[in-house]
C-alpha cells in the first residue's frame, strides 16, 4: 500500500529520539535507548546489614513488570489499515525463570529499567531488544492497552500528511518518542511480532531519600513498552516504502 494512501486511510480512520530497542537482558552492548520526557529519582538504595538502629523498616521500593497482552488492540489499529497482524514473541525477561543462572537477578534487571524511565537515560548494563519500540507512561496499576493505542495512533497528525522521512537518530521527527511510537505500531515488516510490558516503579520511601540528605520528593513511574520486530527504523532509509 503507497505511504500516501495509507496516511489518508488511516486519518479517515480517526485513528520517532533514536529508539530502535526495548530493554533486554545484560548480555553484551548494543543500540540507545530513549525514554519520554519524566523526572524523578531511581529507586535502587540498598538496605545495610551490620549495626544500626534496631526496628528500621525496609526503605527500598519494589519494582514490578508482567505482561500486557495489547496487541489485541495494536492488531484491531493495523488490521484497519491492511497491515498484517502481529504475532505474539517474548522478548522481555520479566520473570524469575528468565534468569536461572545469571549473575544478574530480576530485582536487579527491574532496577536498572526504571531507573532509566525515571530518569530518562539509557539502563547501563542491558542489551537491547532487536526492533522498534512504542512507549507510553500511565498511571495505572494495569497497563491500558486501548489508551497506549490511541496515543500512538495521534501521532499521525504529526506528520502533517507526508512520508515520513528517511530515518536519522536523534533527527525531528524521529527525536518524537509518540512518532516513534506510531512506527512501531504500523511496523510495516514482513511477519512481525510483538511483545509487551508493563513496568510499575514506585517512588523510593521517603526515609531512604533522608538518609542521604536528600528531601527531595521521588516519583512514581509506569510505563508500557511494546516492541515490534523487525526494526521499522534504518538509518538513511524511509520507515514506509
Amino acid at each position: 500500500m503507497p505511504v500516501l494512501k495509507f496516511l489518508s486511510v488511516a486519518a479517515a480512520a480517526i485513528f520517532f529520539s533514536d529508539i530502535n530497542s526495548a530493554y533486554g537482558a545484560d548480555i553484551s552492548p548494543g543500540g540507545t535507548i530513549e525514554t519520554p520526557e519524566n523526572q524523578g529519582s531511581s529507586n535502587d538504595n540498598e538496605n545495610e546489614s551490620g549495626s544500626g538502629s534496631g526496628g528500621a523498616e525496609d526503605d527500598t521500593a519494589t519494582n514490578k513488570a508482567v505482561r500486557a497482552e495489547c496487541w489485541e488492540q495494536m492488531n484491531a489499529a493495523r488490521n484497519r489499515v491492511g497491515f498484517a497482524e502481529l504475532t505474539h514473541e517474548k522478548r522481555f525477561k520479566i520473570t524469575q525463570d528468565d534468569w536461572p543462572r545469571s549473575v544478574s537477578t530480576l530485582e536487579d534487571y527491574l532496577s536498572t529499567v526504571c531507573k532509566g524511565i525515571k530518569t530518562n537515560t539509557a539502563p547501563e548494563g542491558l542489551t537491547p531488544v532487536a526492533g522498534t519500540v512504542a512507549y507510553a507512561v500511565q498511571e495505572g496499576e494495569q497497563a491500558d492497552c486501548q489508551a497506549a493505542v490511541d496515543y500512538w495512533k495521534e501521532a499521525l497528525t504529526n506528520f502533517n500528511g507526508e512520508v515520513p522521512p528517511p530515518y536519522e537518530a536523534n533527527a525531528a521527527p524521529y527525536d518524537n518518542t509518540q512518532n516513534v511510537s506510531f512506527i512501531s505500531l504500523f511496523n510495516p515488516q514482513a511477519n512481525p511480532t510483538v511483545d509487551c510490558a508493563y513496568f510499575v516503579c514506585p517512588a523510593a520511601k521517603q526515609k531512604a531519600k533522608e538518609k542521604d540528605g536528600n528531601t527531595e520528593t521521588d516519583k512514581s513511574m509506569n510505563a508500557l513498552i511494546c516492541v515490534t520486530s523487525p526494526s521499522a527504523l534504518t538509518n538513511s532509509q524511509e520507515p514506509f516504502t
